[in-house]
C-alpha cells in the first residue's frame, strides 16, 4: 500500500506519493489516474527528495512537495531535490504583484515559490518558435496564432512533437503563447501520458525565457487553462515561479 495527498498549485492538480523505494511508479501513476480523472501528474516524495513518474521534471510538483515540507515544519524557506538538481523554495505574499486586480484577487493569499538559475538558453527556430532543453524536459514555446476553435490543440502538438522528432525525449511540451496565456499541451514518454494540462511550471518558465531573453521583461503574470497565475519575475540571476497551491480533500 501506498498513500498519497491532491494538491492543486495554479489550476494543475498534482498527486504527492510518499516514499519512492521498492515502488512501481507507472503502476503507482495509472492507478492514481484510474481513480482521479483530474489529476495529470503523480510524484515521489521522499524526505526532500521528489521524483516524477515519469522521470520528468515538474515545478508544480516540485513547489507542492515545498508545501508539504514548509507546512508542516511551519518553515518559510527549504531546498527540494528533484533529478540531482536543488531548488530554493518558500512562502511569500501576494506584494510582488503589479496588477492591481490580481493583486486583490489574491488578496490574504499565500504563495510557494520556487528559484532557478537563468542560465538555461533559449534558441530561435523561426520568428515563431523557440526551443528550451530543460534536461529531462524539452519544451517549445510556440507564438503564432493559432485558431483555437477550428484545430485540436493536442493533436495539433502531437503532430508537431512526431514532424520534429520529440517523441523519444523523456518529456517534450508545446507551449502555445498567446496575449499573456498559456496553452500547454505535455508528453511523457516512459508513461505515455499525453495531457492538455490545466497549468504548466516548467513550460511557464520557458515562455518566461522568451519574455525575459528576447522581449526584455522581467516579470509575468502568466493566465493557465484554469483561469489562475503562475506568476514569474527575476530575482538577482535567478528565476522565481510562484502560485497559490491549495489543498484537495
Amino acid at each position: 500500500m501506498y498513500k498519497y495527498v491532491l494538491h492543486y498549485p495554479a489550476g494543475n492538480t498534482t498527486a504527492l506519493v510518499f516514499g519512492y523505494n521498492d515502488l512501481d511508479f507507472k503502476q503507482i501513476n495509472d492507478e492514481i489516474l484510474a481513480k482521479h480523472k483530474d489529476v495529470e501528474q503523480v510524484g515521489f516524495i521522499f524526505m526532500n527528495k521528489l521524483r516524477m513518474a515519469g522521470g520528468e521534471i515538474c515545478f508544480n510538483a516540485l513547489r507542492c512537495a515545498a508545501k508539504f515540507i514548509l507546512d508542516f515544519d511551519d518553515t518559510k524557506e527549504t531546498i527540494i531535490e528533484m533529478n540531482d538538481k536543488e531548488y530554493q523554495c518558500g512562502i511569500n505574499d501576494n506584494s510582488f504583484i503589479k496588477e492591481s486586480e490580481l493583486r486583490q484577487k489574491y488578496e490574504n493569499k499565500k504563495f510557494y515559490y520556487m528559484r532557478i538559475s537563468d542560465n538555461y538558453e533559449i534558441n530561435k527556430m523561426s520568428d515563431y518558435e523557440y526551443f528550451v532543453d530543460l534536461g529531462d524536459i524539452f519544451h517549445v514555446v510556440y507564438t503564432k496564432e493559432l485558431d483555437l476553435n477550428k484545430i485540436d490543440l493536442k493533436e495539433y502538438a502531437y503532430s508537431y512533437f512526431k514532424e520534429h522528432n520529440l517523441l523519444d525525449k523523456k518529456a517534450c511540451g508545446f507551449m502555445y503563447l498567446h496575449n499573456n496565456c498559456l496553452e500547454p499541451i505535455v508528453w511523457v514518454r516512459d508513461i505515455k501520458t499525453l495531457f492538455y494540462e490545466s497549468a504548466c511550471g516548467s513550460g511557464s518558465f520557458s515562455s518566461f525565457l522568451y519574455i525575459n531573453k528576447i522581449l526584455n521583461k522581467d516579470y509575468l503574470a502568466l493566465k493557465q487553462p484554469s483561469n489562475e497565475y503562475l506568476f514569474l519575475r527575476k530575482v538577482d540571476d535567478l528565476i522565481e515561479i510562484s502560485s497559490i497551491i491549495e489543498d484537495i480533500t
